[in-house]
C-alpha cells in the first residue's frame, strides 16, 4: 500500500470535517499550548531587560513554541489517523517521547527543506553576482571603424541584464518551487511519527512521489485558500474588538478635557477588550488551522499506509 492514487477530494473532506465536527476537541488540546506560545514574547522580552544572554533567548524563542506545539500536534494526529479519544480534561499539556521526536524530526525537515531550497540558489546568486562583478570591471579597446589606431576603452559587457534577470529566477522563482517541493515530500514525516506508523521517513516519501506530491500540493492550497478567508473574517473581529478599545480610549479623554475624573477605568477596559479579542481570535483560529493540518496528515495516514 502506499502507492495508490491519493484522492483529493477525499482527504479535503476528512481535512475540514475532522477540523470543523471535532473542534471543539481540537480546542480543548490546543487553547492551552497556543496562549503560553502567545504570552512567550512578554517572558523573552523581561529575560532580555533582566540581562539573559540573547542567544540563550534566541534559542528558547524557537525551542518552546515547537515543544508546545507538538504538545498539541501529536494528540491531534492520532486523533485523526488513529481515532484515539482524549480524556474530558479541559488543560492538556502532554509531552513524552513521541511529542520530542515529533519536535526534532518537524526541526529536520525544516532545516532539510531550507538546505536544499536556499544553499545551492544562494550559492547560484552568488557566483552570478561575482561574475557581473567581474564583466563590470573587465575593459576592452574597441577600434573605429576602419581606423587602425584610433578607438576607445569600453567595458566588456555594457548590459548585464540577462544576468540579473537569472538571479531574479534563482530567487523569486526557481527556490520556492524546490522549497515547495521538499516541504511536499517531508510533510508526512513528523505526522507519521505522531501516528506511530512503520517506517515514517518512507511513508512520507512514498505517499508524495510521483502525481500524488502534486496533489497533495493542491490540497494543500485549497486548504489555504479556506484558511485565508477565516483569517480574513477573523480580522475583521479583531479590528473591531481594537475599535473598542480606541473608542473607550477617546471617551476618557473627552471626559477628562470636560473637567471629569474618575473614568480612567473606561480605558484600561477597552484596552483589555482589544487585546483580549485579539488573543481569543487568535486563539480560535490557530485551533482551525491545527485541525487541518492535523486533519490532512491523518486522512493521509489512515488510507494510503
Amino acid at each position: 500500500m502506499g502507492r495508490g492514487r491519493l484522492d483529493m477530494v477525499g482527504v479535503t473532506h476528512d481535512a475540514l470535517g475532522f477540523a470543523v465536527s471535532r473542534f471543539d476537541d481540537v480546542l480543548r488540546v490546543v487553547w492551552f499550548p497556543l496562549l503560553l506560545v502567545a504570552l512567550s514574547p512578554l517572558l523573552w522580552k523581561q529575560m532580555v531587560i533582566s540581562g539573559a544572554p540573547r542567544s540563550f533567548i534566541f534559542v528558547l524563542s524557537i525551542a518552546v513554541p515547537l515543544c508546545l506545539t507538538a504538545a498539541y500536534m501529536v494528540p491531534l494526529t492520532r486523533m485523526a489517523a488513529l481515532g484515539e479519544t482524549l480524556t474530558p480534561k479541559s488543560i492538556h499539556l502532554a509531552f513524552g517521547v513521541r511529542q520530542v521526536r515529533f519536535a526534532l524530526v518537524a526541526l529536520l525537515s525544516v532545516f532539510a527543506a531550507l538546505l536544499v531550497a536556499v544553499g545551492p540558489t544562494s550559492l547560484g546568486v552568488s557566483l552570478t553576482e561575482e561574475l557581473i562583478q567581474e564583466i563590470e570591471i573587465t575593459e576592452v579597446f574597441v577600434f573605429d571603424e576602419g581606423s587602425l589606431h584610433g578607438g576607445e576603452v569600453n567595458v566588456l559587457l555594457a548590459d548585464v541584464t540577462p544576468l540579473r534577470d537569472l538571479q531574479v529566477f534563482l530567487s523569486w522563482v526557481l527556490m520556492p518551487l524546490v522549497l515547495a517541493y521538499v516541504g511536499v515530500r517531508l510533510f508526512l514525516w513528523p505526522f507519521a511519527i505522531a501516528a506511530g506508523t512503520q517506517s515514517p521517513f518512507s511513508l512520507s516519501l512514498r505517499v508524495s512521489a510521483g502525481g500524488n506530491g502534486l496533489r497533495l500540493f493542491l490540497i494543500f492550497l485549497a486548504l489555504a485558500m479556506i484558511q485565508v478567508v477565516v483569517n480574513l473574517g477573523s480580522g475583521i473581529v479583531v479590528g473591531m474588538g481594537q475599535w473598542v478599545g480606541s473608542l473607550a480610549e477617546v471617551f476618557v479623554r473627552t471626559l477628562e478635557n470636560f473637567g471629569l475624573d474618575g473614568f480612567a477605568w473606561a480605558g484600561g477596559v477597552g484596552r483589555f477588550v482589544g487585546v483580549g479579542a485579539s488573543y481569543v481570535i487568535g486563539i480560535l483560529v490557530s485551533a482551525l488551522t491545527a485541525g487541518l493540518v492535523a486533519g490532512t496528515a491523518g486522512s493521509v495516514i489512515r488510507t494510503m499506509r
